[in-house]
């Protein structure tokens, strides 16, 4: 009988350390919402700076045809 209560406790508290390990669902989704809206704000950010870079090529291209007829 006693060796079945302390196995019974000890496996509560695996059970109890296991579960501290664990994320509830809904903070998981509050994560994963945190970790989107990084990502889309990073996206954001990358896109305007390839198109600023594109401006600027697009631009400096313009300025060497100018300068240099034979430059392509």
């Amino acid at each position: 009988m006693f060796t079945a209560r302390a196995a019974a406790e000890q496996v509560d508290r695996v059970e109890l350390k296991m579960a501290e390990k664990y994320l509830t669902k809904q903070e998981f989704e509050l994560s994963m919402e945190r970790l989107f809206g990084t990502l889309t704000r990073f996206e954001e950010k990358l896109d305007y700076h390839v198109y600023e870079q594109d401006k600027n090529i697009r631009s400096l291209k313009r300025r060497l045809q100018d300068y240099d007829p034979n430059f392509n």
